[in-house]
């Protein structure tokens, strides 16, 4: 049988000309539908042809991350990409001490792209317009519940529930929806008195894609 998964990792070079780039929204469909070749199209008159593009290379091309802000065409309407993402933790063995309407805390901050989150106030900031990712797990001990809220600019997303009435109990939530620049993302506590730490409570998102700014 073709070992798919070693094409996929040897096939793709990271260092490639950004053109995969520009070809992977144009040829996603091609991709997913299974075609095995997809042709490199030319933007400018008098281009020399090019050999047919692995489809595999086009499709890591759609999701490779940038570190500069490029434009990549999808159903006619300009997307912007940037590098943005968190990752935070309660490593404290202790965990939390909570009350209702409190934000939650996170300790330790694993990842911060883009500099979004705050690990003072526990808040994340939108840097970009666009549509986000964002999820939640939250443990509580035996003896203890705890409610906790998914907040945008005050306005409830999702919400986690963790009962430990009979043993250690974790609640969890994964959500995508838009945000815009400068707007607020949260976890904030609507029930229970106790969060447990040691790295069972987390809180991370990061942006699927966004607007671009000053494109057509």
């Amino acid at each position: 049988m073709y070992n798919y998964f070693s094409h996929f990792l040897i096939g793709f070079d990271p260092d490639e000309d950004d053109s995969v780039n520009n070809l992977a929204s144009e040829n996603v469909t091609k991709v997913i539908a299974g075609e095995k070749n997809v042709s490199r199209k030319t933007e400018t008159e008098g281009m020399p042809s090019q050999k047919p593009i692995n489809q595999y290379k086009c499709f890591l091309g759609l999701f490779r991350p940038h570190n500069k802000l490029s434009i990549l065409k999808r159903e006619g309407r300009a997307i912007a990409t940037k590098q943005i993402g968190f990752s935070s933790t309660i490593a404290n063995e202790k965990g939390l001490q909570v009350h209702d309407n409190e934000i939650v805390h996170f300790d330790t901050v694993l990842h911060n792209d883009g500099n979004g989150f705050n690990k003072e106030s526990g808040i994340f900031t939108c840097p970009l317009s666009g549509t986000y990712f964002f999820t939640l797990s939250v443990m509580t001990s035996h003896g203890y519940h705890t409610a906790v809220h998914l907040l945008v600019n005050g306005q409830i997303k999702g919400n986690s529930y963790a009962n430990g009435a009979d043993s250690w109990d974790q609640g969890s939530i994964s959500n995508i929806f838009r945000c815009e620049a400068g707007q607020n993302v949260w976890i904030s506590v609507y029930g229970g008195t106790y969060i447990h730490g040691d790295y069972y409570t987390s809180f991370s998102g990061f942006l699927l894609w966004g607007d671009a700014t000053g494109s057509s």
